[in-house]
């Protein structure tokens, strides 16, 4: 189950104050990937292709 409260608290830690609302629905979908899907928290790790790179 996925508590609101934990989420906010552990938001609370690394952010205290959001420039706009946008800004603070990405930081908590942020949290969320780390908090709840930690296998997600490194889902920006990877590089762009390269150009002319094959895709697979």
């Amino acid at each position: 189950m996925i508590f609101v409260e934990d989420l906010m608290a552990s938001l609370a830690q690394r952010r205290t104050v959001f420039c706009s609302e946008a800004d603070f629905q990405h930081e908590l979908a942020y949290e969320f990937g780390v908090v709840v899907l930690p296998s997600t928290s490194n889902w920006n790790d990877h590089s762009p292709p390269q150009f002319g790179e094959q895709l697979t």
